[in-house]
């Protein structure tokens, strides 16, 4: 690729989340995290950085084949000793020039995808879906042969490599690869190769779940710190694990 065609790219990350980062629609007390790839190197949101004001040279670079060699390699099947050795495989994926940036811990999922752009956000529309006893069900109504639902699962290597089986199932069933991934009590992968397809993607998804909602709560804005916020809320996410209501908000 192009020294001018990524740069271009990575301006289009940027503005995409920007822009989704600013509206509390979609993220509220910060959270999230985007990506852009190509044949080689994946860009993804570091944990600690806001969505709202990230910058194109911000992101870090990954070597994809490095992810890629993850989700085939053997892993202990102790929870702590898998998650921790698969992390550092994970930082070892990182660029040779980007060695001083975390990435988020989703990236491997991220690299699933066959497409360009990934953008995850945990909207409480979206959640009232995704945390509600009926959440499967009404993702089967809503978006049968258009999305993958993965039931919960636990952060880390072991969610990238349930969510890997469920992809593959989805794209020999259907012939194409998911551009919508619900995560049970936790949020929304959506995915697509331009950031204009991706935004009709969001827009519809959305526009199903709303014409759902009988009685919309008050969504008011609230003040918050959200540099603390940013900052905290990745260590409340691992600390609480499956289930906890931590992964609910971040």
């Amino acid at each position: 690729m192009s020294k001018e065609r990524k740069n271009m790219s990575l301006q289009q990350l940027a503005e995409m989340s920007n822009r989704y980062g600013r509206n509390p629609e979609y993220v509220l007390a910060g959270g999230g995290n985007t990506s852009y790839k190509d044949e080689n190197y994946l860009y993804v949101k570091g944990t600690g950085t806001s969505l709202a004001t990230i910058k194109p040279e911000e992101f870090v670079m990954m070597e994809r084949k490095g992810l890629a060699e993850m989700m085939t390699k053997s892993y202990p099947e102790e929870d702590d000793l898998r998650e921790s050795m698969a992390l550092e495989d994970l930082m070892a994926s990182r660029h040779i020039t980007h060695m001083n940036r975390r990435p988020s811990v989703e990236t491997s999922l991220h690299n699933l995808f066959p497409y360009s752009f990934v953008l995850h956000l945990h909207p409480s529309m979206v959640n009232g879906m995704t945390c509600g006893k009926e959440g499967a069900a009404y993702c089967e109504n809503l978006f049968a042969g258009e999305a993958v639902w993965i039931p919960i699962t636990k952060p880390g290597y072991i969610l990238a490599k349930v969510c890997q089986i469920a992809m593959d199932e989805f794209a020999a069933k259907y012939g194409y690869a998911p551009k919508i991934l619900f995560l049970e009590n936790h949020g929304v992968f959506f995915a697509a190769d331009t950031t204009e397809e991706l935004d009709v993607i969001v827009a519809d998804v959305m526009g199903k779940i709303k014409a759902e909602i009988k009685d919309t709560p008050d969504f008011t804005p609230v003040e918050y710190d959200v540099d603390k916020v940013t900052s905290i809320a990745p260590v409340l996410r691992m600390l609480v694990g499956e289930g906890g209501p931590a992964s609910v908000i971040f």
